[in-house]
């Protein structure tokens, strides 16, 4: 009876050994997750820092298009579509020089 009370002894004492070292690997898991946490939410906020900078540039340019169309004597979004469309026409006028200098080269 006291060899099995013994070797009972020794093979909860290897469990709680084995316990042991399970819980120190599963709280030093969780510490590389929390820095991998930490890690990614300083991304992101660098990424909604960036955001917030465009949308302000966005805000600056939207409201300077917006004085000078009044200006002009237009709005905001009339000045758009012209730009609009002089882009469009410049894309037009340069598929049309590279479509003559593409047939200049084939000939």
């Amino acid at each position: 009876l006291r060899k099995d009370a013994e070797a009972t002894i020794v093979l909860l004492e290897e469990l709680l050994g084995r316990e042991e070292l399970a819980k120190r690997a599963l709280k030093q898991e969780v510490l590389e997750t929390k820095d991998e946490v930490l890690t990614l939410n300083n991304v992101l906020a660098g990424k909604k820092d960036r955001i917030l900078e465009l949308n302000g540039q966005l805000a600056t340019s939207r409201f300077k298009r917006d004085q000078l169309a009044d200006r002009m004597g237009a709005t905001g979004e009339d000045l758009f579509h012209t730009q609009s469309q002089r882009f469009d026409e410049r894309c037009t006028v340069r598929g049309l020089r590279a479509d003559i200098v593409a047939r200049d080269e084939a000939m």
